[in-house]
């Protein structure tokens, strides 16, 4: 930190002097569709930034858990290993709003910094479902802006003890990421 570049391991929190960014948001599919209790999905920044919150359409309104996950790199191959996951999110309590409605759920409990190339990907869980739409093609660039690639991902019926008929693909996560970059 102090070194003017704001490295992979520093955060705007960690390191505000080297690591301004602007708050900004990617918005995906926000009507329609069915759900599951998870979602799985990739982005790709496309210039350093850090993705701290979601928000989400959830099946049901009431308060619930939800959880967000996130690993280096693609989801294929480690949809039901929980040991290659890092939980950054955990409310046991949140306030979920119906289909038509987005549910916030304020800032991650870590933000998750994403250099420019990078891949990185997203397991949101909420037993409540989380709500997608049917895609064309998993792993296809889905929405994009100038910082920020979304993929069309999967839908999940069960949280890393599944197998492969738990998996809906391709599906299209209905939510927004906030970042910043």
């Amino acid at each position: 930190c102090g070194n003017g570049i704001c490295d992979n391991s520093e955060t705007s929190s960690t390191c505000p002097s080297d690591c301004t960014f602007t708050e900004q948001a990617l918005q995906m599919s926000p009507e329609g569709g069915s759900g599951a209790i998870g979602a799985m999905f990739s982005v790709k920044a496309l210039s350093n930034l850090e993705i701290y919150s979601l928000d989400f359409h959830s099946a049901r309104n009431g308060n619930d858990q939800v959880q967000v996950y996130t690993r280096p790199g693609p989801y294929a191959g480690f949809e039901f290993d929980e040991s290659a996951w890092t939980l950054i999110h955990d409310d046991p309590n949140v306030e979920l709003e119906r289909r038509s409605q987005v549910t916030p759920l304020g800032e991650f409990d870590s933000s998750v910094p994403i250099s420019a190339g990078s891949v990185q990907s997203f397991f949101v869980y909420a037993p409540r479902k989380v709500m997608y739409n049917g895609g064309t093609s998993e792993g296809q660039l889905f929405s994009s802006d100038s910082n920020l690639e979304f993929y069309e991902g999967i839908g999940l019926t069960a949280k890393f003890d599944g197998d492969g008929s738990d998996i809906y693909s391709p599906r299209v996560f209905r939510g927004t990421i906030k970042y910043r970059a």
